[in-house]
């Protein structure tokens, strides 16, 4: 007959070994103690010998190596049961930090073309907006134009930037800024403005539409002469 240890699984023989009593053996492998609990049967010739108790009745205490306590089979499950409400419990809080973050940062993830149908989702439910998509790489400047305007009475000389540009995205995007710079013939910057989007739109549009895919848009724009060493300008999107 063998006994198998709770604590690590090994085999520990008996070899044949009659237990007289509660004995204690101690595992090979682990250097666990096991306390036996024997009862005391009769045979048929009416000699008493020594049994062992089924493993679902031992009883492991913890030995000077630092083996915790341990016990049976039937309360090892029960342990298992009390343990799920916590598992369950922890989940549910690794749940909740997930859908914090993804509310509160929404806004950048929002950028990111695979996560976006889930925030939308989550929008849906929780009635918050998320912002256009953003990719500056696919709005194109189409048409340019540079021409001077004469002083008048009013006003004094100028230049008219005329450009069209059009997102080639599949979605609509944020209006840009536009950083206008001006350059000499040597292309050293000579003068240099930015432009957000409420001051090159025509009134009365609205901002939160957005560019719309493949629609051109003109945009004019009304400047005070830079000099005559300006001779170049080149725009870029922010």
């Amino acid at each position: 007959m063998d006994i198998r240890c709770p604590a690590c699984g090994s085999l520990i023989p008996l070899n044949g070994q009659i237990l007289m009593g509660d004995e204690a053996l101690c595992c090979f492998q682990c250097r666990a103690t096991i306390h036996l609990r024997l009862d005391t049967v009769s045979t048929e010739r009416g000699t008493p010998r020594s049994t062992v108790e089924k493993p679902s009745s031992f009883r492991i205490k913890a030995t000077p190596q630092g083996l915790a306590e341990l016990s049976a089979a039937p309360q090892a499950a029960s342990s298992r049961r009390g343990t799920l409400p916590w598992v369950l419990a922890n989940l549910g809080l690794i749940l909740l930090l997930v859908f914090q973050y993804a509310y509160f940062q929404r806004d950048a993830l929002a950028q990111r073309a695979a996560l976006r149908p889930w925030l939308e989702q989550l929008c849906a439910l929780t009635r918050c907006e998320l912002p256009l998509q953003r990719d500056l790489r696919r709005i194109k400047v189409v048409a340019r134009d540079l021409r001077p305007v004469p002083e008048t009475p009013a006003t004094p000389r100028g230049l008219r930037v005329t450009i069209t540009i059009l997102n080639e995205a599949p979605f609509p995007q944020p209006y840009p800024t536009l950083d206008l710079r001006f350059y000499d013939l040597e292309e050293r910057l000579v003068a240099g403005r930015r432009f957000p989007p409420q001051i090159y739109l025509p009134p009365g549009m609205d901002l939160k539409k957005g560019l719309a895919p493949d629609t051109p848009l003109p945009i004019v724009l009304d400047l005070v002469d830079p000099g005559e060493e300006a001779v170049n300008f080149r725009f870029e999107f922010i």
